[in-house]
């Protein structure tokens, strides 16, 4: 899924060819070139592009919806593995991955790695590792395609679906990393925390975990400074 990443989508696409043999595409109401650039790629096979005149409103449609609607495009190319990724990440230790899963037994429904949110805070600069390492050992897999997966959630669903967990064993392979930029400061965090607060108010869709929690390090929307000054005590502690 994606929306106005038409400025990298094409290095992006060059770097998933090493280890897929299609995409398929739901362009969210862009504005910029980006549905030139799916339609124009051969890696690309299934496109859907959303008119940008529907609405500008920030998640008009939810995830599940979204997905759901990806992974019908999908199913019509009768893939072996799928990856969900997003326009914001890219995949590390790629060059192995066919092998690699070519390698795994029926009984092997999903292997999963992690996923990295990478950190380029020009004003915080070490926030990350010093206040968290920023990964979810299980954030990222690939699973085999079968037709009974959906999303059921309007937001935050998992990415290797909770369906294919009950189809065979999950395995982890720590060789591959799924880096994330898309939280890379401290204001896009900020803005994220506002966003999904405004969305999902009880946090029922994350689990019930404070969105907050999760992307302050562990701090509350309202004391960005104790967040700030913790940061410079532990950087003091090291230097």
């Amino acid at each position: 899924m994606t929306r106005n990443s038409g400025d990298r989508l094409s290095s992006q696409l060059e770097k998933m060819s090493e280890y897929c043999d299609g995409v398929c595409a739901i362009n969210d109401r862009s504005t910029d070139n980006t549905r030139d650039v799916l339609r124009s790629h051969p890696l690309v096979k299934n496109e859907v592009t959303i008119p940008s005149d529907l609405s500008s409103q920030p998640w008009y449609f939810d995830e599940g919806t979204l997905l759901n609607l990806c992974y019908k495009l999908a199913e019509v190319c009768k893939p072996d593995w799928i990856i969900r990724i997003d326009d914001d990440e890219e995949l590390l230790g790629a060059h192995g991955v066919r092998r690699f899963l070519a390698e795994q037994p029926a009984s092997v429904a999903a292997v999963a790695f992690p996923r990295v949110s990478t950190w380029s805070d020009v004003e915080y600069p070490d926030m990350v590792p010093l206040m968290s390492k920023a990964t979810a050992p299980q954030g990222a897999g690939f699973w085999r395609f079968h037709r009974d997966v959906f999303a059921a959630k309007r937001f935050h669903n998992p990415r290797i679906p909770a369906q294919v967990y009950s189809a065979g064993t999950v395995i982890q392979a720590d060789s591959m990393s799924l880096m994330h930029d898309g939280w890379d400061t401290l204001k896009k965090r900020i803005e994220k925390v506002d966003l999904y607060n405004q969305l999902d108010p009880t946090c029922e869709l994350n689990g019930g975990v404070p969105y907050d929690r999760g992307l302050l390090f562990g701090f509350e929307r309202s004391n960005i400074t104790g967040l700030i000054d913790e940061y410079k005590r532990r950087l003091e502690g090291i230097s």
